[in-house]
């Protein structure tokens, strides 16, 4: 037997008439002698105890697994999530929640380590606040810091805001992506410093946002020195690791004292979680996935479809 305050009777017929019937909540009101807040209060309830279920049949779930199988095999990743919604207005809070599903399976427990990238998608999608909580879990960022204003450029401040928004407990890196050797050789012998390097080694998942071809960029962090000849090849980056079209990293002027996760310590990270949307990175993430930088995608449908379209065009 359902178990309420209310007479379960009266919820029935509230129910009914308002569900079945299309009765407006005054009419009920009316029909049953009581005041309409009270008819809203035995609707609610109906459908707390379960007297009345409401299904939300999603048009796109159908092609939600088949898609994602498919793209997994294509990029040859270990597993994928796809937000299939086509409201734009929706997206970064369809990521979001697939990022959150994907940390909830994963199920990290105290003491585990998570590196954080920078990044315009990395930074909405810690904005929606839909994330679980991480207690014990140590977030880490996987860039030093940028020059740049804009909030995406300073992981830091991501890292703090997913901190505050899960319980976890935030290790910022207090130096810059882009060092002099000199001042690179002094952080080298820091406490802290030596303590971030040492929990990059350790890490357990890494939350990686993929950038787009550098030269498609409506901005890039002044670190990089893209006047280069070499960024022309550049179809993408993971935490200012970059790369051609076939994923191999690309060295240039300054990159062998940046303050990041190289590559290397990246691929030895169990759980390398890419997150990107849009179509202009679909060459991105199949390089990204090409060079082990990542084993796990978060993305959307139609960037989904350009992703498979360009492997298709490889071939």
């Amino acid at each position: 037997m359902l178990e309420t305050r209310y007479d379960l009777r009266a919820l029935l017929r509230a129910a009914t008439l308002y569900y079945e019937h299309s009765l407006t909540q005054a009419d009920i009101a009316k029909d049953m002698g009581v005041s309409r807040p009270l008819i809203s209060k035995y609707l609610a309830e109906a459908r707390r105890i379960g007297l009345v279920r409401i299904e939300i049949v999603d048009p796109f779930a159908r092609d939600k697994a088949p898609l994602e199988l498919k793209l997994a095999t294509v990029l040859g990743l270990a597993h994928v999530r796809i937000f299939m919604g086509e409201d734009s207005d929706l997206e970064m809070r369809g990521l979001a929640a697939e990022l959150a599903a994907e940390l909830r399976e994963l199920a990290l427990p105290p003491k585990s380590v998570v590196l954080l990238s920078s990044g315009q998608t990395m930074y909405s999608v810690v904005l929606t606040d839909l994330f679980p909580k991480l207690p014990g879990v140590t977030l880490v960022p996987s860039v030093g810091g940028q020059r740049e204003m804009e909030p995406w450029f300073q992981t830091n401040e991501i890292v703090g805001m997913m901190a505050r928004r899960t319980g976890a407990t935030a290790v910022p890196i207090y130096a810059p992506a882009m060092p002099s050797r000199s001042l690179m050789r002094t952080l080298l012998k820091e406490p802290d410093f030596q303590e971030v390097q040492a929990l990059w080694g350790r890490a357990d998942a890494a939350l990686l946002a993929i950038g787009a071809p550098l030269r498609a960029r409506d901005s890039v962090t002044s670190v990089i020195p893209v006047e280069n000849p070499m960024f022309d090849h550049a179809v993408g980056d993971v935490s200012l690791n970059f790369f051609d079209h076939e994923g191999r990293i690309l060295e240039f002027p300054g990159s062998d004292h940046l303050v990041h996760t190289g590559a290397d310590t990246l691929r030895r990270v169990p759980k390398r979680i890419g997150i990107a949307r849009g179509e202009i990175k679909a060459t991105s993430i199949l390089a990204a996935a090409r060079n082990g930088l990542i084993n796990c995608l978060i993305t959307d449908a139609r960037t989904a479809r350009a992703v498979i379209d360009v492997a298709g065009d490889d071939a």
